[in-house]
């Protein structure tokens, strides 16, 4: 299984495509070649790709943090190590979590910073003395329990050159902007951090390009070749899907079809006895999203409308089966008005165009 493909972020997939003019079924062979090669090196390291799912998958019962700082209260030319050096004490031994980092970047025009300043203040309080959103330096940390949440959130405060905490679990603009300009630096894997080395490097090779202290406080460095991790072990912030996501839904569907076709065109299917199973069985999910009360066909085009904008995980092709199958963790509003996220299992049926229904939670 896949947990999830990057060729939104990462592109080489499609370089892979169209320079070396491969077919859907070549493609296919190739992704999982590089998957397969990506599990032997995590496994000459010690790592199982297994445990690496919390930091890879969004979590339903999970937080997001965006940790917000202003660099000019920064000594240093080389602000990122400044931070994260603070910020690394404060993971804890046996955590899990994907980190990604970047600055507050945006048009050189005057109209373009305004608009982007304007948007984080809606998130938190900006002090007069940040007058350019370049100014501004992001860490985002995914795979939070409350109490880790509340603690980065505590930690937050206590650094001076912090300005505040968003959190970006749910879906906002703030997020989607994020999505695009924050790059994937490491996973930290319990005392382990593992991030990327040049391509042209063994891979057998432990190195810390980063530049970010981690031996300092007692961590492993692992590296992975940067065109694995990049495709493989980059976690998606999750936004509202654009045109560049239309591909990165594709080559997922590539890893599990060697025909793949476009999920757009597809109609969700919830079988008679599904859906009496899950009245039965998934009761609470169905009454707190009013379920309960809708027709079967009511429910297939609410939970169609949303797939249309989602990412696929837990992508699994069974060839004892020939069965191809995918999760996608939607957010939908309960009769309360608040944000409720549900994984929903489901059978990529290519002859039928349509998408099966296999469990929800």
């Amino acid at each position: 299984m896949i947990y999830t493909i990057d060729a939104k972020g990462n592109g080489l997939l499609e370089v892979m495509e169209k320079h070396l003019l491969l077919e859907s079924i070549e493609m296919n062979i190739e992704i999982n070649k590089m998957f397969q090669r990506l599990n032997k090196i995590l496994l000459y390291k010690g790592i199982n790709y297994k445990d690496l799912k919390n930091s890879l998958v969004p979590q339903k019962n999970r937080k997001e943090i965006l940790l917000v700082f202003d660099s000019t209260k920064i000594e240093e030319s080389f602000y990122g190590k400044k931070i994260i050096e603070d910020l690394l004490p404060q993971f804890g031994d046996d955590s899990i979590h994907s980190v990604k980092v970047g600055d507050y970047v945006g048009g050189q025009d005057q109209s373009s910073n305004i608009l982007l300043l304007n948007l984080l203040k809606q998130y938190i309080f900006l002090p007069e003395s940040i007058v350019h959103c370049t100014q501004l330096f992001f860490v985002y940390v995914n795979n939070l329990s409350e109490q880790q949440f509340d603690k980065f959130q505590k930690v937050g405060e206590e650094i001076s050159s912090c300005i505040g905490a968003v959190n970006l679990t749910y879906s906002s603009y703030l997020k989607d902007y994020c999505s695009f300009i924050l790059s994937g630096v490491f996973i930290k894997y319990r005392k382990k951090v593992i991030s990327s080395h040049e391509d042209d490097r063994d891979d057998e090779d432990n190195i810390n390009i980063t530049g970010y202290p981690f031996e300092d406080f007692n961590y492993e460095v692992l590296s992975i070749p940067e065109n694995l991790y990049g495709v493989f072990l980059n976690y998606k912030i999750e936004c509202n899907t654009t045109e560049s996501d239309k591909k990165d839904i594709y080559y997922s569907l590539t890893s599990i079809s060697k025909k793949p076709k476009n999920i757009i065109d597809f109609d969700v299917l919830i079988e008679d006895e599904k859906l009496l199973y899950l009245r039965n069985e998934k009761r609470g999910v169905l009454k707190r999203l009013d379920y309960m009360g809708i027709s079967k066909s009511e429910i297939e085009l609410r939970i169609k409308s949303k797939i249309e904008s989602s990412y696929l995980y837990n992508l699994n092709y069974s060839s004892d089966h020939n069965v191809s199958k995918f999760n996608v963790l939607l957010e939908l509003t309960d009769l309360e008005h608040e944000i409720y996220r549900v994984v929903i299992s489901l059978h990529y049926m290519l002859e039928e165009k349509k998408l099966r229904v296999i469990t929800l939670y």
